[in-house]
């Protein structure tokens, strides 16, 4: 999708007001076609999807036309309408090419293909978007740099979505989401949830428009509405002049920044960020922050304060500024009795080219969760999770079902003794006006139900659930050979690291049952390919039918899913390798489940990776053994054992969780986690 396009959908997330707020539309003085049409083009500068599709529906009516055809699959586009979006770009494509009049330009014909293939990727129609790619390379020749980073992009996104973690989304209850967006969730403790909604109402009777409102509510909401419904917050926050949003509040429930946002002379809403502290039960009068945070005319919104131990209270937020890296950036300032430092950017490992969105800091985990539009993520929006004392790394892309083909943001969390996690999402089953995937709803992550009771036994300690919620290795790009021969010496090995880690699953006590050696004579693919044949027997031990699907999951994505990227990443070393005279290191580590003893355990651990070193010796005929021979490849072990953080059973007569069970089988496992060059 062009630049300009992903541009024009997700800029007015600044306010994540969106094209949500729908005005009245002005009726067309002159009822012709090209009327229409401006006014449809008016309603997309303003993000007004829903006005757009309605005067293109009329600019229709005067016979199909290419161009009305593929404005319409950008307005289905942005309202997350992918099925219909796809249908007008296909019908666009079809008519221009049959040389019509009003046919569509090289340029724009390229812009639809690009439109085609963001949207069967979201749509999970891989091959589509290839075929897309492949006509705009017939189409623009000198274009092949472009579609090979389009290429790349679409790789990556097939990659992400074999690996998905089993915890659940579920709508929040109570009155919180409706057909209007709600959104920004914030927790004062663990019992009360503040939150923005677009249900509300502004203006007089004739021209009546959705505004932004800060409401509250008991968490989990009540059942019973009638005796505790959201309620507006005091008067002092939500004024009725402003758009008021994006509420944080500090962790002691001592101070709250928000967003307060106004249309320009272009329609257009700008933010900025206000503070208030408490005064009793109540909040007090609100302070416009000074302009080191406010750049006079542009947006600061989507506030997080929170705190950083000793340094007191840290503001993150985002703005689009100048002088950052592009789009919208994120910040943080320190703040000392209601006065701030000047802000910093967040620097180039969370801060792209692209938009970034939605910060909150997690103090008890040193871990800042936030969304962006960058490329290589499943859908729109993607959230992506960074440990602020590791910035010097890479962000991880989340996990599905954290991430859908869908937007999603807002991820935040409660401090009090009951820990509640949610997030932001317009997936279904969010509520939706005018049958659209508009609008936007908080989700409830859980762990503990549905498909998640499978999980009973694991904690958040555990190494695989923690590595699962930060994404690791989730942004592997599956690029072809030919592909990957393309890339320069440095890109390759980059592009190598991001396909870790590779976990390989193992059956309970292979390679070679009740030995006590540390060498096998097995290899990692065959030991691979009888695990897959015991799936069955597994699924029979499970509980439960959610259980069940666990496993059926488990052996799907994560069992063959990891040893497909063992094959891809074993082609591709091969040529790297022939392409350098330098030194190769692999680092590759083990856990076991903690069944027998530790000792063991140990062994067993060091059994799976020699099985892993045999299947390399053997790969092809034996292409990789000269260099595991004369130290161009060299393989670092791990074999750590089981897992000190395990909660899964270690008793001989409990094998239905200590052998059977979705957590047994997560850490039986050797991983391949890193690749270093030796110069």
């Amino acid at each position: 999708m062009s630049r300009l396009l992903t541009r024009s959908v997700l800029r007015v997330f600044s306010i994540l007001f969106l094209h949500l707020i729908v005005a009245n539309q002005q009726p067309v003085v002159a009822q012709s076609k090209q009327a229409y049409m401006n006014a449809a083009r008016a309603c997309l500068v303003k993000q007004d999807a829903f006005g757009a599709k309605s005067f293109l529906q009329q600019a229709l009516l005067y016979g199909e036309d290419p161009v009305v055809l593929s404005a319409l699959a950008e307005a289905e586009f942005r309202l997350f309408n992918y099925k219909q979006s796809l249908e007008f770009a296909y019908q666009a494509i079809a008519l221009g090419e049959k040389k019509k009049k009003s046919e569509l330009s090289t340029a724009e014909m390229a812009q639809l293909l690009r439109l085609v293939v963001e949207t069967s990727k979201r749509s999970g129609i891989f091959e589509q978007a290839d075929t897309a790619i492949n006509q705009l390379a017939a189409l623009i020749p000198d274009s092949s740099m472009q579609n090979m980073q389009l290429r790349i992009f679409l790789r990556e996104t097939q990659a992400a979505v074999q690996d998905t973690f089993p915890v659940g989304l579920y709508p929040v209850g109570g009155d919180v989401n409706t057909a209007q967006s709600d959104f920004a969730p914030c927790f004062i403790g663990d019992s009360l949830l503040l939150y923005s909604s677009l249900r509300y109402l502004t203006g007089t009777d004739e021209n009546k428009k959705q505004t932004s409102r800060l409401a509250i509510t008991p968490y989990p909401p009540a059942q019973a509405l009638r005796r505790s419904p959201s309620t507006l917050i005091e008067n002092t926050i939500n004024q009725p002049s402003f758009n008021t949003a994006n509420a944080s509040v500090s962790p002691d429930g001592k101070w709250m920044v928000f967003s307060r946002c106004l249309e320009d002379a272009y329609g257009i809403l700008k933010c900025a960020l206000y503070i208030s502290s408490k005064s009793g039960n109540n909040w007090g009068e609100a302070i416009r922050l000074d302009n080191r945070i406010n750049s006079p005319d542009y947006t600061s919104t989507q506030p997080c304060l929170s705190t950083d131990g000793a340094e007191g209270y840290v503001l993150f937020y985002s703005s689009n500024r100048p002088g950052g890296l592009g789009g919208t950036d994120l910040y943080k300032a320190r703040m000392n009795q209601g006065r701030f430092s000047a802000p910093e950017s967040l620097g180039n490992s969370i801060n792209t080219e692209h938009d970034e969105w939605t910060p909150f800091y997690d103090a008890f985990t040193d871990t800042l969760y936030f969304s962006s539009e960058r490329p290589g993520g499943v859908g729109g929006l993607d959230l992506y999770s960074i440990q602020l004392s590791k910035a010097t790394e890479k962000a991880n892309l989340l996990p599905i079902p954290y991430n859908s083909s869908y937007n999603d943001l807002y991820m935040t969390r409660s401090y009090g003794p009951k820990r509640h996690t949610l997030l932001v999402s317009n997936r279904p089953p969010a509520q939706s006006l005018d049958g659209s995937a508009c609008c936007y709803d908080l989700f409830s992550i859980e762990a503990d139900t549905s498909v998640n009771k499978a999980l009973r036994e694991i904690t958040l300690s555990s190494n695989d659930y923690a590595d699962s919620i930060s994404g690791s290795g989730l942004t592997v790009s599956l690029l072809s050979d030919g592909d990957f021969k393309a890339l320069t010496g440095n890109q390759q090995l980059n592009y190598l690291n991001q396909t870790f880690p590779i976990r390989l699953y193992f059956d309970n006590d292979y390679p070679d049952p009740r030995s006590r050696k540390s060498t096998t004579r097995s290899q990692v693919d065959t030991l691979c390919r009888n695990y897959l044949l015991r799936k069955d027997a597994y699924i029979r031990e499970q509980s439960s039918h959610e259980q069940s699907t666990a496993i059926d999951m488990f052996f799907r994505d994560s069992v063959k899913g990891h040893m497909d990227k063992l094959d891809s990443f074993t082609r591709q070393l091969i040529l790297r390798l022939q392409g350098s005279e330098n030194r190769l290191t692999i680092t590759v580590k083990g856990t076991a489940s903690p069944l027998a003893e530790t000792r063991y355990n140990l062994t067993l651990s060091e059994r799976r990776i020699n099985s892993l070193l045999n299947f390399w010796r053997s790969w092809e005929g034996g292409i990789l053994e000269p260099f595991l021979t004369n130290g161009r490849l060299n393989i670092t072990f791990i074999p750590s054992g089981e897992d000190a953080t395990s909660t899964v059973s270690d008793r001989l007569n409990e094998q239905a969780r200590s052998v059977y069970s979705l957590g047994a089988a997560l850490e039986r496992r050797i991983e391949i986690i890193r690749i270093e060059e030796l110069k």
